[in-house]
């Protein structure tokens, strides 16, 4: 293992870490609440925040959370919702081919890496257009972003660097 990470190149140890930091960080934010955010405000007695699966609500002494039905959730949300897990599933298979093109030399391929490169950059393509429509959509009722979607963004960006890094490897070649 230790003579398969030596003779990795710098371009693909750099793609690899930060692909699985974007990964990580994306996993977060997909999975948390605090999409976009309403209130809080130091004279605010409610506070609402909202995610892709769940929502939560605080009033002036008691919160409270829940998932969201289906049949009242809004076009737009669902929209969200498909966008952001197409592009979770393909940065998934872009960290699993990156993997396999890093520690498997029957995967090293130019045609491995060149499939990295459309897993990574069709993930970022779908990821950004999800978080835009829900960010404007929301903003547009009052809403402002997130945490979660602030760390859902960083791990968006993580991932376009890993596929500029993984660009960089293939012209290298």
């Amino acid at each position: 293992m230790p003579l398969i990470v030596r003779s990795l190149s710098t371009w693909l140890k750099v793609a690899l870490v930060v692909l699985s930091l974007g990964v990580l960080l994306f996993v977060i934010g997909f999975a948390t609440e605090s999409w976009m955010v309403a209130g809080g405000g130091y004279h605010s007695s409610s506070w609402n925040a909202h995610g892709l699966w769940k929502y939560k609500a605080c009033r002036v002494h008691s919160c409270g959370s829940g998932k969201y039905n289906t049949a009242t959730l809004p076009d737009f949300h669902k929209a969200t919702q498909a966008l952001e897990c197409i592009g979770l599933i393909a940065v998934f298979l872009a960290l699993l081919l990156l993997l396999l093109y890093c520690f498997v030399d029957s995967c090293r391929r130019r045609e491995a890496l060149t499939a990295t490169i459309f897993f990574i950059f069709g993930a970022v393509l779908c990821m950004v257009i999800g978080i835009i429509v829900f960010a404007t959509k929301y903003e547009e009722i009052g809403y402002e972003i997130g945490w979660s979607m602030g760390v859902a963004i960083a791990g968006v960006i993580c991932t376009f660097i890993a596929g500029v890094f993984c660009v960089l490897q293939l012209c290298a070649r």
